[in-house]
């Protein structure tokens, strides 16, 4: 995902249906109809040094790759959607993280965490 959201490509359809293992055990996504291409630019933000001159640990600098627009469409598989497409106040590559929990969470215990008997009950 980290990947995609450096090239631009907020993913927007991460579920089991949409990944295939291969042989080696590498994970593959399919199926980009949903996604959403726009620019990005990576950055490696670094942190100050620390203030107290005993520690001589510097914390790792963190990579961010957030693409710049944001969309306000409503799409995805309703069991994975994030709240903020649910509410229409517009989404960022956060949603594929979102998915992301959804999908390990239903790896984990055998069904999503949301899911209602109706999509409306599942989007309350």
């Amino acid at each position: 995902l980290e990947y995609l959201h450096c090239l631009g490509i907020i993913y927007r359809d991460l579920k089991p249906e949409n990944l295939l293992l291969q042989k080696d055990g590498h994970v593959v996504l399919t199926d980009f109809d949903l996604s959403f291409i726009t620019s990005c630019k990576p950055q490696i933000i670094k942190h100050p040094p620390p203030r107290n001159r005993r520690s001589r640990s510097l914390p790792p600098p963190t990579f961010v790759a957030e693409p710049d627009t944001r969309s306000n469409s409503f799409v995805g598989t309703e069991e994975y959607i994030a709240p903020e497409i649910i509410t229409g106040a517009g989404h960022s590559s956060a949603i594929d993280w979102w998915a992301l929990g959804i999908l390990l969470y239903e790896m984990l215990y055998g069904h999503t965490p949301f899911r209602g008997k109706n999509r409306q009950k599942t989007f309350a």
